[in-house]
């Protein structure tokens, strides 16, 4: 049997992965969420996220295990967050028994578009990471599938999720972070936050 584990931040692409992996396997499902708790909005939005997310997936699909942790860095990078993210869990998974099989994890490449590169550096360095991890921690390398929205537009994410559980996923993007009209946790550029801006400004509709 194979054990999925999938890193959760709140957003469309993890829970999308795992509304998937619950309605069309019997597989073991473990999660994992790292509250990160340098800002206070976000630490808030996220936590909701993945409470109000996991909470109507076992309601209305199966149980699974959740993990949990907590960090405070003094520093923010993706990188940082990677080997940060990474190491803790893989504490977690070296102890699960039957051992993880796969690891899915949204994009940590929001500037790259899905159609313009083959090769995600981020992607590629968190696979390498989770491999390395592996070896030190002594669990068999699980496949790492990377950047799970790659090929799908956050408009046929929301037609995965249902609109219940879409209302129950946040990003960057949320209108709910924005004031006077600016979003205060986005760029409004890159591709990431433009195609978020294209599914979630119309959340209401």
């Amino acid at each position: 049997m194979k054990h999925h584990f999938v890193f959760l931040s709140g957003g469309p692409d993890g829970c999308a992965v795992l509304k998937e992996l619950l309605s069309k396997t019997d597989d073991l499902i473990s999660c994992f969420h790292l509250d990160l708790g340098r800002d206070k909005r976000r630490q808030k939005m996220e936590n909701w996220a993945v409470k109000e997310q996991t909470t109507y997936l076992r309601e209305n699909y199966r149980e699974f295990e959740l993990y949990t942790a907590e960090a405070n860095p003094s520093t923010s990078s993706v990188c940082h967050d990677l080997v940060l993210v990474a190491t803790m869990a893989s504490g977690i998974i070296e102890v699960l028994n039957p051992p993880v099989t796969d690891v899915y994890s949204g994009s940590c490449d929001c500037d790259f578009k899905a159609h313009d590169a083959d090769n995600y550096p981020n992607d590629m360095a968190a696979q390498e990471l989770l491999r390395t991890l592996a070896g030190i921690y002594k669990f068999p390398v699980p496949t790492y599938h990377g950047n799970t929205g790659r090929n799908k537009s956050k408009k046929d994410i929301r037609l995965e999720l249902g609109e219940e559980l879409w209302c129950k996923t946040w990003s960057c993007r949320t209108p709910d972070t924005c004031e006077d009209g600016n979003c205060i946790l986005s760029c409004n550029k890159c591709w990431g936050c433009t195609t978020r801006a294209e599914a979630y400004d119309k959340r209401s509709n």
